[in-house]
């Protein structure tokens, strides 16, 4: 944690607070019994809302990275998983 918050510092932001654990869940709770299953499917969720993209190049920043949605490069993560555990078999 010493590691983050130096990084953060460095960064220009405060010290990251850890939530509780209410909080820390509040976001999968929501999602599995509040939210409408059609409009957050795919998405990045965060503080129970949709995150926003956001390209920032602070490793700290809120939101999601759009290489992040790209379903060309899901796809190709799926497929050299399954490469990488056929092999192992």
């Amino acid at each position: 944690m010493q590691t983050v918050d130096a990084a953060r510092t460095e960064a220009g932001l405060l010290p990251k607070e850890l939530k509780e654990l209410p909080q820390a869940a509040a976001t999968s709770v929501w999602a599995a019994v509040v939210a409408n299953k059609d409009e957050i499917g795919g998405h990045y969720l965060e503080d129970c809302a949709i995150a926003p993209i956001n390209d920032t190049p602070n490793p700290f920043a809120d939101g999601v990275r759009s290489y992040a949605l790209d379903a060309n490069k899901a796809k190709q993560l799926w497929a050299k998983s399954e490469e990488l555990i056929s092999a192992a078999s």
